[in-house]
Parts: C-alpha cells; structure tokens; sequence
C-alpha cells in the first residue's frame, strides 16, 4: 500500500484529479472545472485524511482537463477497435481450426479407404 506521503504527491501532481475517485474508484475521475483543486494528504495524527484547498487551478503540467478528456475518450476508442480486431482473429483461428479437423477427418477417410482389399 502506498503511504499517504507518496498518496499527497500524486494528488499535488495531478490536481484535476478527484480525490475520492482515486482513494476509493467511486466516482468520477476527474474533478469539473468549476471544482478543479489540489489536494493534500496530512501524513500526521489524522492518518491519510483527504483535505481539499480550494486554488482552483485547471491545468496539469500546461496540459487542460478538457484535453486529458479528449485523450481518455480517444484512447477507449481505439481499445473498442482492438477488441473487435481481437474477435475477428478468434473468429478467424475458430474457423481455422475447423478446416484442419475437417482435412484430417477427410485424410481418415481416404485412408481407410485405400487399405481396403477389393
């Protein structure tokens, strides 16, 4: 478990994200721009308590909310487009799969038939 130090640095980095998202995963994950502040976590006698401090800067690193947004909706996006490549090669090896069994039952066939007497 990460300790609440390195808890505070990862919320002072990242101040859109939402705290109670990231501590918990309910919620959403990033706070809206009327909401957007750091977060400091006190490692002292309150062990890890969440407390807001309301600056209400929208901006990591240059980098706005909006465009992690967009980013994070273009990245599900292609994760869909994979998935359905991913199908399509299943579907493919399936079917694959089922030309080699019937080839061999066929080899089968013509063999028992040609160690037949007549």
């Amino acid at each position: 478990m990460p300790g609440a130090d390195y808890i505070e640095k990862v919320l002072k980095h990242f101040e859109s994200i939402n705290p109670a998202w990231f501590l918990t995963g309910a919620g959403e994950p990033f706070i809206g721009d009327a909401q957007a502040s750091p977060v400091t976590i006190s490692s002292k006698k309150n062990k890890g308590g969440v407390q807001a401090n309301n600056i209400g800067q929208n901006t990591i690193n240059n980098i706005s909310l909006e465009d992690c947004k967009r980013s994070l909706e273009s990245s599900q996006q292609e994760i869909e487009q994979l998935k359905a490549q991913l199908a399509s090669k299943d579907a493919l090896l399936g079917a694959k799969d089922d030309l080699i069994a019937a080839k061999e039952e066929m080899l089968s066939l013509l063999r028992a038939g040609h160690n037949r007497p007549n």
